[in-house]
């Protein structure tokens, strides 16, 4: 009887040694990032105990690093249903529920995690994430709220209360909340990004710049950092530059159109119009019902004298939108320049039937009689451009 339990023993001691060498290898193989090894050794030890809460738990975090979705839910639901439905279970099923898109599984899983650990800072973010997720910004704020008072340091609470403050429009507020943030983790790139969308929507430009830039110098390089470095730049008439960092937003999103219309918009400021239209012309490429590009493009072949070519894209453009009368305008402007009076008459008083007081439309076909020698037509359109009649 005595050997027989001291073999027992032993296996139970060989057991013990061998889940905590699978274990101390599953967590260095994840630390240097070979998360695949990391979860095949959690596997092996899987075998020896397929109801253990706490490994299915693992498995959920080791395929959560390899993105592997099904595998996650699978091992997280495991813990929770062998873990007794332990609170520490339920708040990660919960996060990943809502990460998928369940979102009705992760309230109900976050409401009963907070049912049995009301001062969980973790639930209390969880649900207000699940309120974002509607876009009920104000229920999310009372939940960031309401965990920042069971965890006061969290720079990540802070981060999430002044984004939701943000959404809100309730800029100052959203200041505060990064300013907090700042002074707990002040390298904090997220953090510095968007206190810099906060002063950059109170055009506070200078100082949404140097914030920006500061996301920059701590790693947070991305193609809307670079976007709004250039919006800044911009708007401080610091046009080279501004140029630079449009190209930066460029080369990590090689086909997104605004940030050409930027640039474009940059060198037809700097006079450099040949080259503005050829920006314009990468963007027409992308989209050849672009209405501003079509417009823009046709303005910069005017300044280069290419009015045919300006009338054409003029003409495509309001085939577009017909009853645009800025392009209208434009297109008349250029026809009276070119000579072609008459065609430029007609389309000014095609704006001035759909707008009776726009006083540039009235203004332009004065001009117009006034150079075909019509000098009453063109003092009554003098006149009400004035708004005198």
């Amino acid at each position: 009887m005595i050997k027989g339990h001291n073999v027992l023993s032993k296996n139970s001691i060989y057991k013990k040694l061998f889940k905590l060498y699978c274990l101390s290898f599953s967590s260095f193989k994840n630390w240097q990032g070979k998360h695949n090894i990391s979860v095949v050794k959690l596997l092996d030890l899987l075998r020896l105990e397929p109801e253990n809460p706490d490994l299915h738990w693992r498995l959920g975090v080791g395929y959560m690093n390899l993105n592997d979705s099904e595998n996650v839910l699978k091992h997280f639901r495991k813990a929770v249903e062998f873990g007794y439905r332990q609170p520490k279970y339920l708040l990660w099923l919960s996060a990943i529920e809502k990460t998928i898109g369940n979102f009705d599984e992760a309230k109900n899983l976050i409401s009963e995690t907070l049912e049995k650990t009301p001062n969980s800072a973790d639930a209390w973010v969880v649900k207000g994430e699940l309120y974002i997720k509607k876009e009920s910004y104000e229920e999310a704020l009372t939940c960031f709220e309401k965990a920042l008072e069971f965890n006061h340091k969290s720079f990540l609470i802070w981060n999430k209360k002044g984004t939701t403050h943000l959404a809100l429009e309730q800029i100052i507020l959203a200041m505060e909340s990064f300013k907090e943030g700042l002074k707990i983790k002040p390298k904090n790139p997220d953090l510095l990004f968007n206190q810099g969308m906060a002063h950059l929507k109170l055009n506070k430009f200078k100082e949404a710049k140097d914030y920006f830039l500061k996301a920059e110098k701590y790693n947070f390089k991305n193609a809307e950092l670079y976007s709004c470095l250039g919006m800044c730049n911009y708007e401080l008439d610091n046009l080279e530059e501004a140029y630079k960092f449009y190209e930066k937003a460029l080369e990590l999103d090689n086909e997104n159109i605004e940030e050409l219309a930027n640039m474009a918009s940059i060198k037809g400021k700097m006079g450099m119009y040949l080259e503005a239209l050829g920006l314009y012309e990468k963007i027409l490429i992308l989209n050849p019902k672009d209405i501003t590009s079509l417009n823009n493009a046709a303005w910069c072949l005017e300044k280069i004298k290419q009015l045919d070519d300006a009338i054409k894209y003029y003409y495509r453009s309001l085939a577009l939108d017909p009853l645009n009368s800025i392009i209208r305008y434009n297109l008349a402007g250029c026809l009276y320049t070119y000579g072609y009076k008459t065609e430029s008459i007609d389309q000014l008083e095609t704006i001035i039937k759909q707008e009776p007081r726009n006083k540039d439309a009235w203004g332009l076909l004065g001009k117009v009689y006034d150079s075909v020698n019509s000098y009453e037509k063109a003092v009554d359109c003098y006149n009400k451009a004035l708004g005198l009649n």
